[in-house]
């Protein structure tokens, strides 16, 4: 899915984002009583926790995602030094 850190930070941030308008959706909502009231209180709920469900769900895919490491220095150091050779096995 993402393997960059830039990545994984901008995934979160849109994640954020769909958490955060369906809070501020839903407090609205409760604030000025829309709950009922309102002819579009049934689509913004329904908007507002399907986009509560996709930033929790993307946010935790983002985090839980296997992140590819650079390894450590020292390694990447002794194996470009390990001189390549032929295997004779398969003759």
């Amino acid at each position: 899915m993402v393997t960059g850190v830039k990545g994984r930070i901008t995934w979160l941030l849109v994640a954020a984002a769909l958490v955060g308008g369906a809070v501020v959706v839903r407090v609205w909502l409760a604030a000025t009583g829309g709950y009922s009231g309102s002819p579009f209180a049934v689509p913004l709920r329904l908007g507002s926790a399907v986009a509560l469900f996709l930033g929790l769900a993307l946010a935790g895919l983002v985090v839980a995602w296997p992140m590819k490491g650079p390894g450590r220095p020292e390694d990447r150091e002794n194996q470009s030094k390990i001189p390549k050779t032929k295997s004779a096995g398969g003759i």
